[in-house]
C-alpha cells in the first residue's frame, strides 16, 4: 500500500519515499541554490540536490547541508560524485513533530 503523499504530484523527495525503513545510499550528482516559497508565502533559500539514478531531487536546508559538509567539506562542488546515506527522522516543524529526510553523519562504506 502506498503512502497517501505518493498520490500527489510531488516533485521533490520526501520522507514518504523512504517508507518501510529504507535508508538508501545515494550518489550526489548536482547541488544548486534555489529560492522557494514558505508556507507563509515568503522567499526562502535552500539547496536542490540531485542524485544519480533518482528521479526526484531533495530540497535541503541547513541541517542536511551541515551533515554533508561535515563529511566532505564546505565546497559544494566537491560533493559531486560523493555518497551519502539518507534516513528519516522525527523533527519539530510547523508547530508539530513531522517526518523529514536527514543524512546519516558518516561516510557510507
Amino acid at each position: 500500500m502506498a503512502h497517501w503523499r505518493k498520490l500527489l504530484n510531488n516533485e521533490y523527495l520526501g520522507s514518504w519515499d523512504l517508507e518501510g525503513g529504507k535508508e538508501p545510499v545515494v550518489t550526489i550528482e548536482k547541488v544548486k541554490g534555489v529560492k522557494l516559497k514558505s508556507h507563509q508565502g515568503d522567499d526562502q533559500q535552500a539547496a536542490k540536490i540531485t542524485f544519480e539514478g533518482i528521479g526526484k531531487p531533495l530540497i535541503a536546508k541547513a541541517t542536511v547541508l551541515k551533515s554533508i559538509a561535515a563529511m566532505y567539506g564546505n565546497d559544494t562542488d566537491g560533493w559531486v560524485g560523493k555518497q551519502i546515506q539518507l534516513c528519516v527522522a522525527m523533527v519539530p516543524a510547523f508547530g508539530e513533530v513531522v517526518e523529514a529526510i536527514r543524512v546519516k553523519p558518516t561516510v557510507p562504506k
